[in-house]
């Protein structure tokens, strides 16, 4: 059967998902990246649905699917077993809605391409349900073809066409200026990449819905995934049942991973075709040893892209109900780390004490009283307030409010683990002299 190939536009669209599970969870990502207004219909949920239901993301209707769920959709998706899916592609026909069943071709209207994705550029690969696995080869080759620097040459193209035709250019002059400029090639698109790619991702500090959804789309298309170990079980079950996983964390079956080691798998599954994702916690680049694998990549010639994600002191202070930043306080942010490579010098403290401002603290566990003495005799008072963050955005976060002198006198709290000095809001029994305590002698807050 022959296929009309059109790409839709769901903005403010209502779109029917029944079911809830991990398949029915990576379709509510690209759908939701689609500016889709999704309704759900489930007995139960993920985790990450149930948190996209919490934050008014989408609609979830905790029950079994009937009829008039589908009232003004524009499209429905059946992820469920194929007996309940049947029913709701029959009823979805019924009503003139497009729908549908995943891994069921003979219940769909319509199929899921796999798409090579260079932000407007987009390339969208059927193989009509006879072959998903030769789509996914497809794709993969056509993204060394069509490397991420599409994304903004196709921008453009998009400017110059739009100039020329605000111009009083003549149609046939400007049609021919037009495929000539198309007729060209972005910028270092010369060379076609004979490895596959490699996408740092960060992964927010805990929470899955922090994940943003360009990771969630890419993770979508992943060969291979490097993961660090204090990701949580509900950012992994997003990650597709046909990728290979590996931890790759320092916690990782009690044995070190060497960052040399994490280099060279990075490298050789690029080499091989992969599309690999390097996963992390927070934000990779900053504290994530993102620099290191950058050079890797660059020094073996393979190409990657930086997805952001989320950095651990914002998954804090949100925790803290604080804000990073206060006028009325300071005009300064500082990221430090407890954890230091071998041979670096500590940080200046009392020229940071000069600076004013706020700092986050990362990685300070096992280092409380040696971080308190430090910031002692850089200047800062023993009667500072400071917050200790532990497994911040998580069911199990906990929130210390806490001064630097008292440091020492933490108990062990379970990683990933933050401090923020200098923060209004750092002691809430006390709000008269909060702003006082943050001050202390000196400048540093």
């Amino acid at each position: 059967m022959k296929l009309f190939p059109i790409f839709m536009k769901l903005a403010g669209r209502r779109v029917l998902v029944v079911g809830a599970g991990p398949v029915a969870e990576s379709k509510i990502g690209g759908l939701l990246a689609a500016g889709a207004a999704v309704t759900v219909v489930a007995p139960s949920a993920t985790d990450a649905v149930r948190e996209w239901a919490s934050a008014n993301t989408l609609e979830w209707h905790s029950r079994e699917f009937r009829p008039d769920d589908l009232d003004g959709a524009a499209l429905a998706i059946a992820a469920v077993p194929a007996s309940a899916a049947k029913a709701v592609f029959e009823e979805s026909r019924r009503r003139g809605v497009l729908c549908n069943s995943v891994d069921d071709p003979g219940n769909c209207d319509f199929y899921y391409p796999a798409v090579v994705d260079r932000g407007d550029l987009q390339i969208a690969i059927s193989t009509a349900g006879h072959s998903p696995a030769l789509a996914q080869r497809l794709r993969k080759e056509l993204e060394q073809r069509f490397g991420p620097e599409y994304a903004a040459w196709i921008r453009q193209l998009g400017e110059a066409r739009r100039e020329m035709f605000a111009s009083e250019m003549d149609p046939g002059a400007r049609r021919e200026r037009l495929h000539e400029i198309a007729a060209g090639t972005p910028p270092n698109a010369g060379v076609v990449p004979s490895s596959g790619m490699v996408y740092l991702i960060g992964a927010g500090p805990g929470d899955p819905e922090l994940l943003t959804l360009k990771a969630l789309r890419i993770l979508g298309h992943s060969d291979v995934v490097l993961h660090d170990d204090l990701l949580t079980p509900e950012i992994l079950e997003l990650i597709p049942s046909t990728a290979r996983v590996e931890s790759v964390g320092k916690r990782h079956n009690d044995r070190q991973v060497t960052q040399q080691e994490i280099n060279q798998r990075m490298c050789a599954y690029a080499h091989s075709g992969k599309t690999v994702i390097r996963l992390k916690g927070g934000d990779g680049a900053i504290f994530g040893r993102a620099g290191e694998e950058i050079d890797a990549l660059r020094a073996a010639g393979i190409s990657f892209s930086i997805v952001p994600g989320v950095t651990a002191a914002s998954g804090a202070a949100a925790a803290a109900g604080v804000s990073l930043t206060d006028r009325r306080l300071g005009s300064a942010l500082v990221f430090l780390t407890a954890q230091r490579c071998k041979g670096n010098p500590p940080p200046n403290w009392k020229a940071l004490a000069e600076l004013g401002g706020a700092a986050a603290i990362y990685m300070p566990g096992g280092h409380e009283a040696h971080l308190a003495e430090e910031l002692m005799a850089g200047g800062l008072d023993r009667q500072t307030a400071c917050i200790v963050v532990s497994r911040a955005t998580r069911p199990d976060e906990r929130v210390i409010r806490t001064t630097v002198g008292k440091l020492a006198d933490l108990p062990k709290l379970p990683a990933p683990a933050l401090l923020l000095i200098g923060v209004l809001g750092a002691v809430e029994t006390d709000p008269g002299t909060s702003i006082k305590l943050i001050k202390s002698k000196t400048k540093f807050i």
